[in-house]
């Protein structure tokens, strides 16, 4: 009765299916207590068990309503909060937005006054200006420390216009697109004495994405296998398709990555070049490149034997 009051306090819908189900115990109790010893039933149960069974019918109503009620609540939680969810969603997406655009526009900004310090530069350098050998050093390592602004200045407009989405997509072959690829980095590539080699397949592969973005890409990973490669080593540029995936292979036979290293090797910030000529942007660009063509990219590798980096991409 204790229990039936409790509910009822608290819900009388759902307390009512309670008391009901008490009191019809109670009467069964009562009932069987005066017909004691005068008779039993011929079939069915004694009258407490009916009371019994009143009693667990009204339980379960108890908890079927309770139920209901809490699932109703949760639902009403659970919009709320998704709700909250969208508007901070919102409220972020909007602030990202302003930061890329300010970004964009003090990149902007910043890149007049380098281009006309290069141009001051280059006027002196190439002009009938009398400079001592001191002098013109000097010059020299300002134009190199200029030319290293200007690449940070790329790599920095490169995430603005991915982020903004000014790289159009398009259906590439990417047979024809890695063929014009290497015809174009060849001399660069084996510049330094190395053999620059391409293997595409006979069936054309396509895929959607971007070819700026894509180039990047392949210019960080044939450049980074061109300078832990050896003179008289090898780059291969390969093209193959597995299932519903392009797959391009940029392999060399340099000195390769150590194990421990291997892990990390995308990570932003991450080099292993010992003259730390590199920011260790290269290969994280690689990275976010891929994602964002809906890939990934992996390396494997075997230090003293190379390095193997694949580059999957989904194709049409």
């Amino acid at each position: 009765m204790f229990l039936a009051g409790h509910a009822l306090s608290q819900d009388w819908a759902l307390g009512r299916y309670l008391l009901c189900a008490a009191g019809l115990y109670g009467l069964s109790v009562a009932a069987s207590v005066i017909t004691a010893n005068r008779f039993e039933p011929i079939c069915g149960a004694w009258l407490e068990e009916y009371g019994s069974y009143a009693l667990v019918l009204g339980f379960s109503a108890q908890m079927v309503r309770r139920g209901v009620l809490l699932t109703r609540e949760n639902d009403l939680l659970t919009q709320h909060l998704q709700e909250e969810v969208d508007r901070k969603t919102q409220g972020i997406n909007v602030l990202l937005r302003e930061r890329r655009e300010l970004l964009a526009n003090l990149l902007h900004d910043l890149k007049n006054p380098l281009s006309a310090l290069v141009s001051y530069a280059e006027l002196v350098r190439s002009g009938n200006v009398s400079l001592d050998s001191e002098t013109s050093e000097y010059l020299n390592a300002l134009m190199d420390r200029v030319e290293a602004v200007g690449d940070r200045f790329d790599i920095l407009q490169d995430f603005s216009r991915g982020e903004r989405g000014v790289h159009p997509s398009e259906v590439i072959c990417l047979n024809r697109y890695l063929r014009d690829f290497y015809h174009s980095n060849l001399p660069d590539m084996e510049l330094s004495g190395l053999s620059f080699r391409l293997h595409l397949p006979i069936e054309d592969i396509l895929i959607q994405g971007k070819p700026d973005r894509l180039r990047v890409a392949l210019e960080n990973l044939c450049y980074n296998a061109l300078f832990f490669t050896p003179a008289d080593g090898t780059v291969t540029l390969e093209l193959e398709q597995e299932e519903s995936q392009a797959i391009i292979t940029v392999q060399d036979t340099g000195i390769g990555i150590a194990a421990e290293d291997l892990p990390h090797v995308f990570e932003r910030g991450f080099t292993h070049r010992i003259d730390c000529s590199s920011d260790g942007l290269g290969l994280y660009l690689v990275r976010i490149i891929a994602l964002e063509h809906g890939g990934s990219v992996d390396a494997t590798s075997q230090v003293g034997k190379g390095s193997k980096f694949i580059l999957r991409l989904p194709a049409l």
